[in-house]
């Protein structure tokens, strides 16, 4: 979730890649990049990396109420069909058919084991490599996939007035689990300046849901010239590619002029046709008098 604590959680797997030193270019590759479990099940996350070069494959976990959000070591394999869990780790298994492809499983996930999974990959000259992650959710007991709602709150009077700038405030809430994103629009292009998103979404305890806040902070110039909508689009994952939930907005007023805009370009294009029929009236008839001139001389 690039608006939250996940996001934090692939940019720590960058930093370690760029401080091992890129210029190899071994690539780390999970591709589950959310899971979402019910309690008692079975999970299987697979890995794979590109250097026979790198014989240990290394599994972490992180929380994110960790202190520090502190990756804990799950696990190694240093070989094919070879592994080591850690002691207080008993639950998780790893599989490495071959020497690129590893997978960590966790045999009946809780929801304690809701964390982000991340493969590393090590050389003997102890280079490491850590793929984007896995972000796990373990649902419990009852709990069933939600998507969000999604509504987007009108700017405020007051600051437009005082401030000459318009704030507009994206919400999507009552979700499951928290595997989100919000990406901010005008019409079919995507906006990146002025968007703040909450670094982490908010559970409610009595509806066991999630919500998150984004902000698109405009000009009054933009906000008030603008015929397009502004979107808001929050793509929910679950198990899944992920699919798109969004609501739009205009400023008021805004159909009005752009039904205007349109009514005067259709009769500004009627017009246009109107002179052209003329100016080929007109010829004609002058030519036809050329030519009654012509046979009378």
């Amino acid at each position: 979730m690039e608006a939250m604590w996940w996001e934090m959680l692939l940019g720590i797997s960058v930093v370690l890649q760029l401080l091992a030193g890129l210029c190899r270019g071994v690539t780390v590759t999970q591709k589950e990049r959310f899971m979402i479990l019910q309690a008692g099940a079975k999970a299987r996350i697979p890995c794979e990396h590109d250097d026979d070069t790198y014989f240990t494959i290394s599994w972490y976990r992180q929380k994110s109420n960790s202190a520090g959000r502190e990756m804990q070591l799950v696990g190694y394999s240093a070989d094919t069909n070879s592994s080591v869990t850690e002691k207080d780790k008993t639950q998780f298994a790893i599989e490495r058919p071959s020497l690129r492809e590893a997978s960590l499983t966790v045999a009946a996930a809780q929801t304690a084991d809701t964390a982000g999974y991340f493969c590393a990959a090590r050389s003997q000259a102890e280079t490491v490599y850590f793929g984007q992650g896995t972000r796990l959710t373990v649902l419990e007991p009852g709990q069933e996939p939600r998507p969000p709602n999604v509504t987007i709150f009108a700017p405020s009077k007051e600051e437009i007035k005082e401030k000459h700038a318009v704030t507009l405030v994206c919400l999507a809430y009552n979700f499951i689990p928290d595997h989100v994103n919000i990406r901010w629009y005008k019409s079919d292009t995507e906006i990146t300046e002025g968007v703040k998103t909450e670094e982490f979404c908010k559970y409610d305890s009595v509806t066991k849901s999630y919500s998150l806040t984004s902000r698109l902070r405009l000009s009054e110039y933009e906000w008030e010239n603008s015929l397009n909508p502004f979107r808001c689009k929050v793509k929910f994952y679950n198990n899944d590619g992920g699919t798109d939930y969004e609501s739009e907005i205009r400023r008021e007023g805004c159909d009005t002029a752009k039904a205007s805009y349109e009514n005067s370009s259709y009769v500004g294009r009627f017009v246009y046709i109107l002179l052209i029929l003329k100016s080929t009236l007109y010829g004609a008839f002058v030519m036809g008098l050329m030519l009654r001139k012509k046979r009378v001389q």
